[in-house]
């Protein structure tokens, strides 16, 4: 913003404007009248000079950031309503005039408030300008590529649903992709609830030839049902499209998913929506041309505080990137006090590190004075973790003080199942986590204290901060809510127990919203090799790019066609494949196995088809273990005995396993690097901690590492060896009744059809042995239908299987 250094300065030449900002900032209400009417002149002036230039936005964002804090600070509400009319923020003038009578409001705010009522209530809420002109330009636009780059909570997901309804004349096959499983199943639940009247399909193996549907897919399962038909999606809804942006192997199938639709229909529309997107060029994939349209403007500013190790408060003036002192408001011994003091009704605390998180929680649980013990709702939650995970959970302790945490390192139905109670629950009101809160389900968060900001950028901690109070938690009856407009933001300094820097540098990335888009996919139009520096990462990129070509052209023999079939499903991350050794000894492999069969057990054939002399080829590591006859007799163990049980069943017996490790001479078991605490050696001062000495660990511990390592397991068979099962069965070397014992653990077709939904093979049991299956079946469109009698049923169980069963139906 070319304004940005003007405001700054206006804090060095004007001393009256300094102060007054300051006391402003620290909420003194002590400002006497003429005061107050610098700080509105002030505000003026600076709207006056963005009218007269719109490419003034800092001046026009400062105006606000003064009208916004000084009407919630003297409960002067008349400004902000004018501001909000006049400006096109017509949530924020709606609520105040629906809670108070606004004196001299003029006739012509009268028209206006009865235009805003009319023309930009969307049936559900009241949009600002901005987002009433994106919304309308979106549904009415011809293009083929149109882009939505929003604030969080500015309505995307509701943006495709009512495209999708747009346009179900214009299309019959209609896909949402999404990066991840919580999206997935968020979204899912919106697309049933608008009842477009299409099959949903939420996995590549629920496609029956239908010719209209819409499916929810991960960019893996919308590759892999491409390359089982010969079809291409009409419309492709991309959400979280920044992602595409990244150098990582799920970038690359996002993008490879785009150009393969684009090459089998060139009349697909796309839709991208993200909050974290400057240009959209930097998006754009075999020249597409993207029509952007853009919210310019939040309707939030965030109070920014840091707490310095030393017990200094200071608030952030990002316009002026000043930091104001505060005194006795906010004072506390320590930086655990300092959190227990300004917390409000629903907290979240950042760390980055899993390892962090659990060891931040019960250093809070162990401090905090705050039992919540005997609520009825809460005893829910802890009897259900005991019923469905174990008695000894860290988390149905730290419940007894309303306390809850998650990260990727926790399973996935125990994740969403926490994120819920506390979205329901009041007493429940603080969540320790960390990205994994940015790809989930929306959360009630009033404040965030930030810990551990490691590896943290600045459009990711814009996106962070946009998950505190979300717009459509502020825009009540509550005339106190507008508060949340200015969401609580603590940057806590913790004298090296979490992050060893000073965080300052962190917070003066906010000093604006803007940002510049860092394209690191080498597969997108706008990347500029010339731009790396490091010869390995050319390499790398040159590879991926080849690869690229690769995959794309024909290929006749059939070693090329393996190699070409192994790029697609993402083994590139497993292996070098620019060496033709591999998919050349692969390929032997299955010919040997397909002409004299194979004696021996699953993994013995994956690792004699895929790892045996190709160890030097693989870089995965993790994989490369299963050359290994332990590790190899360890999975065929999981697969046999574990992999189909209920998670409380395999926690019970996979803690009895490591109870029983732990007096083994060798005690060292692999966690990975989340909560290693050595190397393979039990070297506590090696740089790569991918282990844990059993030995070291209580009982306890030893349960909480099962929840930990059987999430690992689901991982690593997930992501990794479930492409080279897919693999086996597409060459025939596995039958289809193998597969599906490995994906599913069922041949039965009612429990596959629920299996395929993404329905736990645990609760499908639990329907069956309590005689449901006939209250439960497909509707003419194919989606799940079940009776009255199965609604009576499901209301006489547990609020865990419920909320389990509901996600699905």
């Amino acid at each position: 913003m070319r304004d940005q250094t003007k405001v700054a300065n206006l804090n060095k030449r004007i001393d009256s404007l300094s102060e007054v900002i300051e006391r402003l900032f620290v909420s003194d209400r002590t400002l006497e009248a003429k005061d107050k009417q610098f700080l509105l002149s002030v505000a003026i002036l600076l709207l006056r000079k963005f009218q007269k230039d719109p490419e003034y936005q800092t001046c026009f964002e400062f105006a606000y950031c003064i009208i916004l804090k000084y009407s919630i600070l003297f409960q002067d509400w008349e400004p902000l309503y004018d501001f909000a009319l006049n400006f096109g923020f017509y949530p924020i003038a709606e609520s105040i005039a629906s809670n108070l009578d606004i004196p001299e409001k003029g006739i012509t705010n009268e028209i206006i408030e009865i235009a805003t009522q009319s023309l930009f209530f969307d049936g559900t809420k009241t949009l600002t300008k901005e987002q009433h002109r994106s919304q309308n330009n979106i549904l009415n636009c011809q293009d083929s590529n149109i882009s939505y780059i929003a604030p969080t909570s500015f309505g995307k997901s509701q943006i495709i649903t009512e495209h999708i309804r747009q346009n179900l004349h214009n299309g019959s096959k209609f896909a949402i992709i999404v990066p991840t499983k919580s999206l997935l199943m968020q979204t899912f639940l919106d697309i049933k609830k608008a009842n477009l009247g299409l099959r949903v399909l939420m996995h590549d193996e629920m496609y029956l030839g239908e010719e209209r549907f819409i499916a929810i897919l991960t960019q893996e399962r919308a590759l892999r049902l491409l390359d089982k038909t010969n079809m291409a999606f009409d419309f492709l809804y991309i959400d979280e499209a920044h992602k595409i942006l990244d150098f990582d192997a799920r970038s690359f199938l996002l993008a490879r998913l785009i150009k393969t639709n684009l090459l089998r229909n060139t009349n697909t529309k796309f839709l991208y929506l993200s909050p974290m997107i400057n240009d959209s060029r930097s998006i754009s994939i075999n020249g597409q041309m993207i029509t952007q349209q853009k919210i310019t403007y939040n309707m939030k500013e965030p109070n920014i505080f840091e707490y310095k190790t030393g017990g200094e408060i200071f608030i952030y003036n990002r316009f002026f990137n000043t930091f104001y002192p505060l005194h006795n408001l906010y004072a506390a011994e320590d930086y655990m006090s300092y959190i227990l003091r300004n917390m409000t009704e629903k907290n979240f605390i950042y760390l980055y590190s899993p390892k962090k998180i659990e060891q931040f929680a019960r250093h809070l649980f162990s401090k905090s004075q705050n039992s919540v013990a005997n609520s009825p709702s809460v005893q829910e939650v802890i009897q259900n973790l005991k019923a469905y995970v174990h008695d000894d959970f860290y988390i149905s302790k730290y419940l007894e003080k309303g306390i809850i945490y998650i990260h990727g390192k926790i399973p996935d139905n125990i994740k969403d199942y926490l994120e819920h109670k506390f979205n329901t629950t009041n007493e429940i009101h603080t969540i320790i986590a960390n990205n994994v809160i940015l790809e989930g389900i929306n959360l009630p968060i009033d404040s965030l204290f930030i810990l551990q900001p490691y590896n943290i950028k600045k459009k990711s901690l814009v996106n962070l901060i946009g998950r505190v109070n979300r717009l459509n938690l502020i825009f009540t009856e509550n005339i106190m809510d507008l508060t949340k407009l200015t969401p609580n933001i603590h940057f806590v300094n913790n004298e090296n127990d979490y992050y060893r820097y000073e965080m300052t540098s962190k917070i003066e990335l906010l000093r604006t919203n803007d940002f510049q888009d860092e394209v690191q996919n080498p597969l997108l139009d706008e990347f500029d090799a010339t731009a790396i520096t490091n010869p390995d990462k050319i390499t790398e990129c040159e590879i991926i790019q080849n690869n690229d070509i690769f995959i794309f052209e024909q290929q006749d023999l059939p070693e090329k066609k393996l190699k070409q079939d192994m790029l697609k499903i993402g083994l590139d991350i497993i292996y070098n494949l620019e060496d033709d050794t591999v998919s050349d000894t692969i390929y032997s492999r299955i010919l040997t196995i397909k002409e004299h069969g194979f004696d021996g057990t699953l993994l013995q054939l994956l690792s004699f088809t895929f790892i045996n002399g190709l160890k030097d080829k693989i870089i995965e590591k993790s994989f490369a273990r299963l050359e290994n006859e332990r590790v190899i007799s360890y999975y065929d163990k999981y697969f046999t005995k574990y992999a189909q049980k209920s998670l409380k069943e395999k926690v019970s017996l996979f803690a009895k396993y490591l109870q029983l490790a732990r007096r083994q001479p060798v005690s060292i078991m692999y966690i990975g690097s989340g909560f290693g605490e050595a190397d393979k050696w039990g070297n506590k001062a090696a740089q790569n901690k991918n282990y844990v000495d059993l030995k070291e660990k209580t009982n306890e511990e030893l349960v909480n590492l099962a929840v930990i390592k059987i999430k690992l397991e689901e991982d690593f068979i997930s992501f990794k060896l479930n492409k080279f099962f897919q693999l086996m069965l597409d060459y025939n070397i596995i039958s289809l009744e193998c597969y599906n014992n490995l994906i599913y653990g069922t041949n039965d077709n009612f429990k596959l059809m629920l299996a395929k939904q993404g329905m736990p093979i645990s609760i499908i049991n639990k329907i069956i042995a309590d005689e449901q299956q006939n209250n439960i079946s497909t509707d003419p469109l194919g989606n799940l239908y079940y009776t009255a009698d199965f609604e009576e049923y499901l209301e006489s169980q547990d609020d865990f299987f419920q909320f389990t069963l509901r996600k699905f139906l």
